[in-house]
Formats: C-alpha cells, structure tokens, sequence
C-alpha cells in the first residue's frame, strides 16, 4: 500500500535525523542491502597477478565477495565490540580469508606494500566507503522525498523501528561511542538536515504526497 509505505518512510526519515541510534542502523542497512553497481570483469586476472597497493577490491570478484559475506558481522562488531578481543580476533581471521581466498586464485600480495596491517587498512576501508555511500543515499533522499523511489527505499527499512522499538533507541541514544569508520549521522550532518527541514519538512512532504501519490513517476530504487 503505497499510503503505508509513505507514513512509514515519514516516521523512519523523523526519527534518523533526530535519534542517532536509528540514523546510524539506517545507514548500517542500507549499506548491507546495496548490491555492487559496478558489471564485475568478464575474466578473473590471471595466475600469478600482484596485488600492488593500488588494487581494487571490485578487480578480484572472490575477494570482494568474501568481504560482502563477513558485512554484516563487521559493522556489528565495530558498533558494538569496537576495540574489543572479539573484533580484533575477527578482523585478524578476515585477513587470513582474503590471503587464502587470493592464494586459490593464484594470486599475491605484494609484500613490499602489505603486511597483515595493511590489509586490515584496506579492509576496513571498504567497509567505510560503503556506509559512507550509503550516507550520500541518504543524504539524497531526505532532500528528494515525494520521489515515490525515495518513499519505497525507506520504507524497506522501517523494521529498524519495529525491531528495536522506539524506547530502546531513545534509551541508548547518547551511549553510542562513534568511530572513525563514519557510523551513524554526524552532528554536523544532522544539523545539516535540521536546518534543511525548515525549508522542505519532510514528514510533512511525505503527508502531502498521500494525496496525489498515484501520479508519481516509478522510477528504480536507489539506496
């Protein structure tokens, strides 16, 4: 029901610019749900091939696949276990799968350019670039939202709500601890869209939309 969709897409676009808690498990689902835009390469490169510091991630389908499976409990243990044992001996076993994964393939890494710490560098760099793109996402579609696409991508999300409740969220709201993987809206980001609200409300758009909302063009989901 497309009048559902919008009060949902409503309540979720209110809460992640005013609770940090919702706006940073809205971006952490979003990213976990972005599939890569990027065609992945016709061929494999070749046995043999050096990964030099200047390697993409999307150039090697295995490795960045191995990544995209390990998502998930990445983001949740830098959210909740930042610093901790648990994450450091995840982020440790992470390395050796992607060296073992790489290694099946017949590829290296170069050893004047990697050791075990860089890896984990450029690991982690691929998990902040996507919540960092899904920031961006974001960023759009609270700016841009009588788009029926905007509408639909929120409120794909609205079980964040659902799932924890709305009183957890606030009773956790300022223990959050953010790192510089870039989790969550930054306050300079909130305020951002605060003031912006007061040009273009978005619950109230999102309202308005009800009426004439059949008009709308369906456009492709972008988050």
């Amino acid at each position: 029901d497309t009048i559902t969709q919008a009060q949902k897409a409503s309540m979720l676009a209110q809460q992640a610019l005013e609770l940090p808690r919702v706006g940073k498990q809205l971006l952490l689902s979003m990213a976990l749900v972005r599939t890569n835009p990027r065609t992945p390469p016709s061929c494999y490169p070749s046995h043999g091939t050096i990964l030099t510091d200047r390697f993409h991630w999307a150039a090697f389908p295995p490795l960045d696949t191995v990544l995209r499976k390990h998502m998930k409990k990445y983001y949740e243990l830098s959210t909740n276990k930042c610093q901790s044992r648990d994450q450091q001996e995840f982020n440790n076993d992470l390395v050796l799968k992607i060296r073992a994964e790489a290694k099946k393939y017949g590829w290296e890494f170069d050893d004047k350019a990697f050791d075990d710490k860089k890896i984990r560098d450029r690991i982690r760099c691929f998990f902040k670039t996507h919540i960092q793109n899904a920031k961006k996402r974001l960023k759009t579609m609270l700016r841009n939202p009588e788009k029926r696409a905007n509408i639909k991508a929120l409120a794909a999300h609205f079980h964040l709500i659902e799932e924890k409740g709305v009183d957890e969220m606030h009773h956790d709201d300022h223990s959050d601890v953010e790192d510089d993987m870039g989790y969550g809206l930054s306050q300079s980001y909130s305020n951002e869209m605060v003031d912006h609200r007061h040009h273009n409300d978005v619950a109230h758009t999102f309202r308005n939309e009800h009426h004439h909302i059949h008009d709308l063009d369906n456009g492709s989901m972008e988050i």
